[in-house]
């Protein structure tokens, strides 16, 4: 079954399949240039199944964001499909309503991107158990399950209770990974997760990693540091330099 515009591409998905992009581009045209065309991605293929580590490399400039992003649904696709399990259907991205993508990215869709957004004065407690709260968890066992993660992750008890928009670069970085490691997603995005981290807080990040694929998470993943690509990667897709 499914979700989104009428689906004209005779796709077939197997059980263990989450997620398939055919021919996919993206191409930004800056209209303060003489509309100038950038072509971020060009006719991308890839697929995820259950377990599968995805790598995407390739230099700076590659595209490897703006893949993600086109999957999360924040960019919107020049051409090509893209289509993702969602609990017992598929969904055809740019198809999609706003409210299936908002449901997509609450109910199978983990995302890791370089950045922390959330409310300033939200403490960082409040900002991850929220997650869960979101899912029908209770507060109390919201709460717990954060503090787990957040011991797991070496966030000092400190700080559990402040802002994180008063903490440093690799303290923010943590809280990020923990809104989106706290619950389980069928599928996860990871956008330079480790790049903050000192190496005993990147151990810490490739073991719940390894947990999630363990329990049958797709991750698709964009890693600076070669050694982590070897380590973590089940396959990779290279993107060439942009034009």
């Amino acid at each position: 079954m499914y979700l989104g515009k009428q689906v004209k591409n005779n796709i077939t998905f197997s059980s263990d399949l989450l997620l398939k992009a055919e021919l996919v581009c993206k191409t930004f045209i800056l209209h303060n240039q003489n509309k100038a065309e950038i072509k971020a991605v060009k006719n991308l293929n890839l697929s995820l199944k259950k377990g599968e580590c995805l790598v995407l490399s390739g230099p700076s400039g590659a595209g490897k964001s703006s893949v993600l992003k086109l999957l999360y649904g924040t960019y919107r696709l020049s051409s090509g499909n893209i289509f993702i399990r969602h609990n017992s259907r598929i969904l055809e991205l740019s198809g999609a309503n706003p409210h299936e993508i908002l449901a997509l990215r609450k109910e199978t869709i983990g995302y890791v991107s370089q950045f922390l957004d959330i409310i300033p004065r939200i403490s960082a407690l409040d900002a991850v158990s929220e997650v869960l709260l979101i899912s029908g968890l209770k507060k109390k066992d919201a709460e717990e399950k954060t503090k787990e993660i957040f011991k797991k992750l070496k966030l000092p008890e400190k700080l559990w209770h402040l802002p994180p928009s008063t903490f440093s670069g690799g303290e923010k970085q943590r809280v990020n990974i923990a809104r989106c490691f706290v619950k389980d997603c069928p599928i996860i995005f990871l956008d330079e997760p480790t790049a903050s981290l000192d190496r005993d807080n990147i151990e810490t990040v490739c073991s719940l990693i390894r947990e999630k694929l363990k329990k049958n998470t797709g991750i698709i993943g964009i890693f600076h540091d070669e050694d982590l690509k070897k380590t973590l990667a089940t396959k990779m897709v290279s993107l060439n330099e942009t034009d």
